[in-house]
């Protein structure tokens, strides 16, 4: 089972990666209306990440050799997924978690 998720997920990480190459406008436009929604685009972000993450953690949960790689990224989609989902729920504006200057810290917090 472990195999088929690291096919599966290195799978989709290229197919995403040659989509923000060949359509980078694209991409932009959808973050830019993800963070115009405010906190229902939090919900989107949330939902996009928690599954995907919870899959990995939950079959692939290795730690160790280059395998590890894959579960760092599984850990950290599920805590992204579960902090964006709660900071919507939690009433603040959502959106401040979309302004990153890293790829696991936001900007600024509630």
């Amino acid at each position: 089972m472990k195999t088929q998720i690291e096919i599966a997920v290195v799978i989709a990480m290229v197919v995403v990666a040659l989509s923000h190459i060949l359509r980078p406008r694209a991409w932009v436009e959808f973050f830019q209306m993800l963070r115009a929604r405010g906190d229902p685009g939090v919900f989107i972000v949330a939902l996009l990440h928690l599954p995907l993450g919870l899959v990995i953690v939950a079959f692939h949960n290795h730690w160790g050799g280059w395998q590890t790689v894959l579960t760092v990224i599984g850990w950290g989609w599920t805590i992204k997924g579960a902090l964006y989902l709660n900071s919507a729920c939690s009433g603040c504006d959502g959106s401040r978690w979309t302004d990153v200057t890293s790829l696991w810290l936001p900007a600024r917090c509630c």
